[in-house]
């Protein structure tokens, strides 16, 4: 499992953007807010701080992504990705005879992976969409420092959880109003406990991040986008000392 704990995003640019969903939008902590190109190809540019060494994009609606690291002004270029292709992963099941638009109902993630940087420097974000009547989103950007502890064990829960109002109206029907639904995801995992375990939940956990929203690689033995998500710790995690060297924590982390 991986996080970025600390966002050292300092600057936001953009190649297009619609003036009513500004490329800043991806500085904040709400996916829905998102910044929003005039194109269906379009590049976003991070300013970031030194040592960094991963980025994390959260509710996308590209096909395709690819990120190039440069120095600040742009002269030198330090790393270049391969393109993530994002889109047609999912399978419809065989009864279906209609086909959903499945970027909104399951928003794109992704996760790079660069070299450290020891000085602040530029991450060029290239997005791009097959659909040209369409435009390019992004909800949140994270770039920063990589903690790194073990993946979960087998046996991930996943559920969504429905925070829309409901109220039983005076003649018995029912008023809905359906707001965004999230998942909560839980799970275990089991870490060496005199320096994984105090690093992450009495440093990390306790003294950085506690329930403000993080990006999270949940398990990184998956390529899968959806195992990337931009959410909090809804409980302080509970731990079990199992061994004197071992501890197994339980944490529940919503989407944000």
């Amino acid at each position: 499992m991986k996080l970025i704990y600390e966002d050292l995003i300092t600057a936001v640019s953009s190649s297009t953007e619609d003036s009513d969903w500004p490329d800043d939008n991806v500085s904040d902590d709400f996916q829905i807010n998102v910044w929003k190109a005039t194109t269906n190809t379009a590049t976003l540019t991070l300013t970031v701080n030194s040592l960094s060494n991963s980025l994390a994009l959260h509710n996308i609606n590209a096909d395709y992504v690819s990120i190039a690291v440069k120095n600040t002004a742009e002269t030198e270029t330090y790393y270049t990705s391969e393109t993530v292709n994002l889109g047609g992963v999912v399978d419809l099941l065989e009864f279906m005879t209609w086909e959903p638009d499945l970027t909104s109902i399951m928003p794109r993630n992704a996760w790079f992976e660069y070299p450290k940087q020891y000085a602040n420097h530029k991450i060029i974000v290239s997005f791009g969409l097959t659909d040209t009547s369409d435009v390019v989103q992004c909800g949140i950007a994270r770039a920063g420092v990589r903690f790194e502890i073990e993946n979960p064990a087998y046996g991930i829960n996943e559920t969504l959880v429905d925070k829309s109002p409901v109220k039983v109206l005076n003649d018995g029907s029912i008023y809905y109003k359906k707001l965004t639904i999230f998942r909560h995801i839980s799970f275990e995992i089991l870490v060496e406990r005199e320096r994984k375990f105090y690093a992450f939940q009495n440093y990390l956990i306790r003294n950085v991040f506690g329930s403000q929203p993080v990006s999270w690689f949940i398990t990184d033995k998956e390529t899968d986008s959806d195992w990337v998500v931009f959410g909090r710790l809804i409980q302080m995690p509970a731990s079990k000392h199992e061994t004197n060297k071992h501890t197994r924590m339980s944490l529940t982390i919503q989407e944000a």
